[in-house]
């Protein structure tokens, strides 16, 4: 392999898998089954490190690559593996996905919080646009409002146009 120093902090260039994430990668791409459950100790043995603790990322690395580039959700089964996702299991993944965005939402509103009007005016007004999108975020994540788009949808069986999501936030 080429200098480190080439990259930067990278060992490896952008777009190349290490060779352990290869070896992950090509084990998750050999799961056909949504039954079949692929354990950590499986996983940790092919590359000699724990994917629990210091090969966390290249196990991420790997779950990457199968979601990106053949559309296969790779779901936790907590302290013993990971499972293939069927579709079932990819929808019932929204909620959690919805409540990380709720909660991430309002604490980033949190942590900018009331906008120094001494501040310049480019940094005022990059506040206030960050706490205008982090609120619409926190609004649109509400429970509430997911059960408001939840039931349109089973209105009309279909993802609804961004302009009719919109048109329910407004009434």
């Amino acid at each position: 392999m080429s200098d480190p120093q080439v990259y930067g902090k990278r060992q490896t260039p952008l777009g190349l898998l290490s060779i352990d994430s290869k070896l992950l990668y090509d084990r998750l791409r050999q799961v056909e089954s949504c039954d079949e459950i692929v354990t950590y100790q499986e996983l940790s043995a092919l590359i000699n490190r724990d994917v629990q603790d210091a090969g966390r990322h290249l196990l991420a690395t790997a779950r990457e690559k199968m979601l990106r580039e053949h559309d296969v959700a790779f779901g936790v089964i907590r302290d013993i593996g990971l499972k293939r996702l069927d579709s079932r299991d990819r929808v019932n993944t929204g909620p959690g996905v919805i409540e990380h965005i709720h909660r991430s939402a309002k604490k980033g509103a949190r942590t900018i919080g009331v906008v120094d009007p001494a501040l310049a005016p480019d940094l005022r007004s990059r506040g206030y646009a960050f706490l205008g999108l982090l609120g619409s975020l926190a609004l649109f994540t509400d429970s509430r409002n997911v059960a408001l788009v939840e039931a349109a949808t089973e209105k009309e069986q279909a993802q609804l146009p961004q302009s009719e999501m919109l048109r329910l936030f407004a009434e």
